[in-house]
């Protein structure tokens, strides 16, 4: 068994609406094809069919000058029109075998598979999406002063970090969220495999220098112009130490005391089981039945640098089932 690899797509046909239909050379020429995609809320827009199966056949098939084509038609005609249009196209002019679909949890685990069969594709998709839209984390408020967030990457979200938790989603022709609320975004440093790619950091308003530094201009360039988002490659105001980005950013929301300020650290926007929260916010958090306090109030601490150490993370089993 060997595995082959190329970068040049083919164009296939046209759609209905004229947008070409590019595969990978590869594909084309194989027997059968299986399609395997999470399937999730997409970080771009919404709709009946967002991030799954349907998305793979448009944007990953054809390599990037395929994802490019399609992101380009989609300012054109809106990511809920180009991806069915495209995705549809692809899956009747190639001799696909079965898909699977697969839907995480809160915790980022496994929670159903599903085998499906062409023709079921689309009602499929439509089903587990919403399946996947009750099971994804969301912060516990819908209104913050300020939220940090420890770590972003490509890894983490195709945006840097998810923009469903974060309520901001700068795409051309894409109405923003109104929920959640978010009036400052600080962010402290890029993820390890993220390899420099800093797409999404110009949903934040302001960062640390430290990650500044590590962005790789190349790769967020490339990024940010193929998904044709390059407002998310706009670096924020770049401070020098924690103490200092948390100060100034509590400047900027209002008149308020830092102790009536909404505040909630995540480490990033997919590791939320854990997160630490302001004393504005725990009369409102007390007595839910969703949330388990693991500590009690105590001051925020920060290092001789005046950077704060690294978010406390329980070690706990979940259920993957």
């Amino acid at each position: 068994m060997s595995i082959r690899i190329s970068r040049e797509a083919v164009e296939l046909d046209r759609t209905t609406l004229g947008i070409p239909v590019l595969v990978d050379k590869i594909t084309c020429e194989a027997d059968w094809v299986a399609v395997i995609n999470r399937i999730k809320p997409h970080t771009e827009f919404s709709g009946d069919i967002e991030s799954g199966l349907i998305k793979m056949l448009a944007i990953g098939f054809g390599n990037h000058r395929g994802a490019l084509n399609t992101h380009q038609y989609a300012v054109k005609h809106s990511y809920r029109v180009a991806i069915p249009e495209i995705g549809t196209a692809i899956l009747q002019q190639l001799p696909v075998l079965f898909g699977l679909g697969i839907v995480e949890n809160a915790c980022d685990r496994t929670a159903n598979v599903v085998a499906m069969s062409p023709p079921q594709f689309v009602t499929e998709e439509k089903r587990l999406l919403q399946e996947a839209r009750a099971l994804m984390a969301r912060l516990p408020v819908e209104f913050l002063h300020l939220l940090i967030v420890d770590e972003m990457g490509k890894d983490i979200s195709g945006s840097g970090m998810d923009t469903n938790v974060i309520g901001r989603l700068m795409v051309i022709g894409e109405p923003e969220p109104t929920t959640p609320q978010i009036l400052r975004i600080y962010v402290r440093d890029l993820s390890e495999k993220t390899y420099g790619n800093a797409i999404g950091i110009g949903l934040a308003d302001f960062c640390s220098q430290r990650l500044a530094a590590k962005i790789a201009a190349l790769p967020t360039q490339i990024n940010c112009v193929t998904a044709m988002t390059p407002e998310k490659a706009r670096i924020p105001i770049a401070l020098a130490t924690d103490r200092e980005a948390i100060a100034t950013a509590l400047t900027t929301v209002g008149p308020i005391e830092p102790w009536e300020a909404r505040l909630i650290r995540i480490k990033n926007t997919l590791a939320m089981e854990e997160m630490q929260v302001s004393e504005a916010l725990m009369d409102e958090l007390k007595g839910r039945r969703d949330i388990t306090p693991i500590g009690d109030l105590e001051e925020l601490v920060f290092n001789t640098d005046d950077n704060l150490p690294p978010i406390f993370q329980h070690q706990r089993q979940y259920d993957r089932q």
